[in-house]
């Protein structure tokens, strides 16, 4: 993942989290954000943003 600005960023993270969250809900407890939301679709929301992402084999 790359972009701009980075404390920019956190904030639309943290908004997008929430919306979802309001949205769609999460199973109960403690998860990675990874967990409770399809990371691609959260990814990609941030594309609108200046991010750009990819996955590399490791």
């Amino acid at each position: 993942m790359t972009g701009l600005d980075g404390h920019g960023m956190t904030a639309v993270i943290a908004v997008e989290g929430a919306r979802r969250l309001v949205a769609d809900g999460a199973p109960a407890g403690a998860l990675t954000p990874a967990q409770a939301f399809d990371p691609a679709s959260f990814l990609d929301h941030l594309t609108a943003h200046g991010v750009t992402w990819q996955v590399t084999p490791a």
